[in-house]
């Protein structure tokens, strides 16, 4: 499962636009998550995009020597977009 978030920084030169991005994975007893914690939007990018490709590779054993392999979250939307507004990330 896939939770990102946008917030605000407001200070007295304006506004920063902030962007996190974690990935949540659990085999019904254990979870992993990985993620971005707040950050600009082009960094929050680009740091996406390798945990993209790292989340692929990523192998984690448990300390009873079972490999962890993950299932789907009862309840979780599956093939659902949810659209994001672009203010500041394509500007």
């Amino acid at each position: 499962m896939q939770l990102s978030a946008r917030n605000e920084l407001l200070f007295d030169g304006g506004v920063v636009l902030l962007e996190s991005v974690n990935y949540l994975f659990t085999d019904g007893e254990v979870s992993l998550l990985l993620g971005v914690d707040d950050c600009i939007p082009q960094l929050a990018t680009s740091v996406v995009r390798g945990l993209s490709i790292f989340k692929d590779l990523l192998r984690m054993v448990r300390e009873d020597g079972k490999v962890f392999e993950s299932v789907l979250l009862p309840d979780a939307p599956i093939d659902e977009s949810w659209p994001i507004e672009e203010i500041g990330a394509a500007q």
